[in-house]
Parts: structure tokens; C-alpha cells; sequence
């Protein structure tokens, strides 16, 4: 995808870097979720393969801890070392979110931490779909 985006001069804008909250610790308890909240039916956040990626975030929050930052901060500082084009729209609750996540600028990551991160978080260690059926068949961005 990223290499489409360069041969054709466009940028990529990376929406939900954080994985809706869950990589940032902003979800570790599904029940906490407010009626309503879209993330019910999504079934990465749903029973079985809910608890999956709780084990996945300890995996995360521990590489995190490693670089120095935040869990948040490493998202959007992979992000940046991924593709520096790459623009990231982080949502946020609050200033001190912001200040956050602006400060994953400054974030340097070695090639050890990039690959670890890969290799931690990809398609085959996230259990669950991103969207349910009904969902999925509304988006016209993703296979």
C-alpha cells in the first residue's frame, strides 16, 4: 500500500493508529464500554479474541516500556518511522492526550524495537476481525 501511495505521489493517512484506543490502554476491560459504543460490535473487542489481544497488549505495552515512551507514542512513532509521509490522525479525550501524542515526534525507535513491534503485532498475532459483517460490507477500503 505504502509503496501505491509513493509511486503515485498521494500520502497515506493512517486513521485509529492507536487500534481504537486498545493500543494506548484505553480499553482493557470490554464490559466498560458504554452502551452504544461502536466498538461493541466490533469483534476484535468481543470475548475470546478480546482476551487474546489483552495478552497481545502486555506483549506491546512491555516494547513500549522498552523505547521509553508510551503505548500511544509507540504507535504513531512506528508510524513515523514506517513512512515519514505517513500522516497519522490520532483521536483524542483530552489535552493531555494530545500533548501525548505529540511528543511520539520525538520518539526514536532502533531497527531491534521496529522489528519487534512487527513481529508482535501483525495480521496472523491480532485475533478477530476488525468489522463484523454488516460493517465490512460499508467499507470500500479494505478487503
Amino acid at each position: 500500500m505504502l509503496e501505491a501511495c509513493r509511486d503515485l505521489g498521494v500520502t497515506f493517512v493512517a486513521f485509529s493508529p492507536v487500534g481504537r484506543g486498545f493500543l494506548a490502554g484505553g480499553v482493557t476491560d470490554a464490559a466498560t464500554l458504554a452502551e452504544g459504543d461502536f466498538r461493541l460490535g466490533m469483534p476484535r473487542f468481543q470475548g475470546e479474541a478480546f482476551q487474546a489481544n489483552l495478552n497481545l497488549l502486555a506483549q506491546f505495552r512491555a516494547i513500549a516500556a522498552d523505547a521509553g515512551c508510551t503505548p500511544a507514542q509507540l504507535c504513531l512513532a512506528w508510524l513515523k518511522h514506517k513512512d515519514p509521509t505517513i500522516v497519522s490522525i490520532p483521536g483524542t479525550t483530552s489535552p493531555d492526550h494530545m500533548r501525548e501524542n505529540a511528543a511520539a515526534a520525538r520518539v526514536s525507535l532502533s531497527t531491534d524495537i521496529m522489528a519487534h513491534i512487527e513481529a508482535t503485532v501483525n495480521e496472523s498475532t491480532v485475533t478477530g476481525t476488525r468489522y463484523g459483517p454488516a460493517m465490512q460490507a460499508s467499507v470500500d477500503t479494505e478487503g
